[in-house]
């Protein structure tokens, strides 16, 4: 339970110049609100204790004019007031912790840059100088935003501090996002892994997993030689005939290559890696349990977070395996007996005499790094968010893909159970609507510059959109094509929806047009048969939906072979028809 902040002692400037009164939070470990520094309540157990201080020594006063003290205690007031307070989402100290260093940097700038004396006195100028100060620190548009709504909060959140601003910042709905966009520089768009690019990373990850007894028979020459000599890694290359650093970039390239099964089977965050205990990982690695238990805290709601349940499969107990054979000479050798799993690698990161025992954030990325040189992928870099992003457009492309066959045959899967953590995870879903948009403009691309040849009624939109980039461009360049497709997209809303037997492209003014519909204002997909869709404006069709017609037309004809209803007959008849006429429109593709 929060506590209610207002139980404060009076106070003529509006904060608490003394925290003697106030009651010590069961998040800080430090006795008094008032020291410099703040040790917080580890909320990720596997974070370094550096993540979770804060040093409240950075404020200065050159002119000497006393307001040091204000705005240091005003900051540690407000923490401590953030915290506390129901009127946020804030209830880790993860969370806390980064919102508290974005606030003190603004209240040390308004204490030794703009000598504000009090925080009612600020003004729009101050806030026009906070924003060109923002600017001059070339940040991304997403850092901004956060900046500008710090200084924002000094206006929405008054009544949980006690004191204030007198203006809103940014009144207008929007208006916040637009000014960090107009001084951000654009943030950088997260790549993306496309589904055939998945198929080869989980292929070379896999790979490098069956080869893990090597990789860890080297792993203990190496410890053995380095026992018995001191000139250990010339030791090591004269018996091994490698070096150590080759060594090193095998053990690396195979931690990664667990990690990328568990990013892409589980479906986890990276938080939730710091949140995976040893004695559940043993419970299915001992099948003493048959779904991995972990834990979300980022988007639960709860201090406590939210456990999850997630399906074992062969694969992923390996990497679990693998993992922890690598860890487990690291573990012994530094006497941890923690419940943390995810350790770092067992090689040298850094000169730091006392290199923390966990995997950090930094070294997880090294890693995903270092395991796209080893299978020479063209992705730039490799990060944990990707996965999910990736396993949305794999799951939006799944027709395109085969059904996701390559991926089941991959991993001699009989069912769709591990697809569970991302489909009822309703954070996967802001990531499909940009894999169905980046499907919908592969298509128009390569319908319009004929690499793909699109038939049926969306087939024929193209062709016309086709003709009409033709006139405006001397050169249809792929370039062009895509600038204009997405200028067509946004535009006409375009919507995409892939289906086993074809596709259904609809702008937001045609979909009253959809044969399917049955209100007169849009498609209604559970009223889709053969004779809607082949006559419909939104219908296409690829040579890669040739086996679904082919077994469909097979099948209708059985029906009239075997039937001796006329009206059946009829109906089988008029499907057959309509296979055939699909079927010629992808053979005609075929011979082009």
């Amino acid at each position: 339970m929060k506590a209610n902040i207002n139980a404060r002692s009076d106070n003529p400037d509006g904060y608490v110049s003394s925290f003697a009164n106030v009651r010590r939070p069961d998040w800080l470990l430090n006795d008094s609100l008032d020291d410099m520094e703040w040790r917080l309540e580890p909320s990720v157990k596997s974070y370094p204790n550096s993540h979770f201080t804060l040093n409240w020594d950075l404020f200065s006063d050159s002119n000497l004019l006393g307001l040091d003290g204000y705005w240091r205690d005003l900051a540690r007031w407000c923490t401590y007031s953030y915290m506390e307070s129901d009127a946020n989402e804030c209830n880790k100290t993860s969370s806390l912790v980064a919102w508290a260093r974005l606030n003190r940097s603004l209240f040390v700038w308004l204490c030794d840059a703009r000598k504000c004396r009090r925080i009612e006195d600020i003004t729009r100028a101050d806030l026009a100088l906070w924003e060109e100060y923002v600017r001059s620190q070339n940040l991304a548009a997403s850092s901004v935003e956060a900046k500008l709504g710090c200084f924002k909060s000094l206006f929405t959140m008054r009544e949980v501090f006690g004191v204030g601003i007198g203006f809103d910042p940014y009144m207008q709905n929007g208006s916040l996002i637009r000014r960090a966009k107009q001084i951000g520089a654009p943030d950088g768009h997260t790549e993306t892994i496309e589904p055939e690019v998945l198929f080869v990373l989980v292929d070379a990850a896999l790979n490098n997993l069956k080869n893990y007894k090597d990789v860890l028979s080297r792993l203990e020459l190496k410890r053995q030689v380095y026992e018995e000599f001191s000139g250990g890694a010339g030791a090591y290359k004269a018996r091994a005939g490698e070096s150590v650093v080759r060594l090193y970039d095998d053990v690396e390239a195979l931690y990664a290559s667990g990690l990328v099964i568990i990013f892409v089977l589980l479906g986890e965050r990276r938080h939730e890696l710091h949140n995976t205990d040893v004695s559940d990982v043993a419970s299915v690695l001992n099948e003493e349990a048959e779904e991995l238990i972990g834990l979300v805290d980022k988007t639960a709601l709860t201090s406590s977070g939210r456990k999850t349940s997630r399906p074992m499969t062969a694969e992923l107990s390996l990497a679990f395996e693998v993992i922890g054979l690598l860890t487990k000479p690291l573990r012994e050798s530094e006497g941890y007996d923690g419940g943390v799993f995810f350790l770092r690698p067992p090689i040298p990161y850094s000169a730091n005499k006392n290199p923390s025992i966990f995997l950090s954030a930094t070294t997880i990325n090294t890693l995903l790094d270092k395991f796209l040189v080893h299978t020479n992928s063209e992705l730039k870099r490799l990060r944990p968010h990707m996965f999910r992003r990736a396993f949305s457009m794999m799951w939006a492309w799944r027709f395109e893909v085969g059904e996701l066959y390559h991926l089941s045959k991959m991993l001699y899967h009989n069912g769709s159970e591990y697809i569970r953590a991302y489909t009822e995870d309703e954070d996967v879903f802001k990531f499909l609507t940009e894999a169905q948009r980046e499907l919908m403009a592969r298509v128009m691309e390569d319908a319009i510059l004929g690499d793909r040849s699109l038939h049926g009624g969306a087939g024929r939109s193209m062709r016309r959109y086709g003709r009409i980039l033709q006139s405006k461009v001397s050169v249809v360049t792929p370039g062009a094509a895509r600038e204009f497709v997405e200028t067509l997209i946004d535009r006409h809303d375009y919507t995409l929806v892939p289906q086993v037997d074809g596709m259904c492209m609809m702008s937001r003014g045609r979909e009253r047009f959809a044969k399917c519909s049955t209100d007169g204002r849009g498609p209604d997909y559970a009223n889709r048969n053969d004779a809607h869709c082949t006559s419909c404006v939104g219908f296409g069709v690829s040579s890669s939906r040739k086996n679904v017609w082919e077994g469909r037309r097979s099948a209708h004809e059985k029906v009239l072979q075997n039937s001796d209803n006329p009206l059946v007959q009829k109906a089988a008849r008029e499907s057959m028809e309509r296979a055939e006429v699909v079927l010629r429109w992808v053979g005609e593709e075929e011979h082009e």
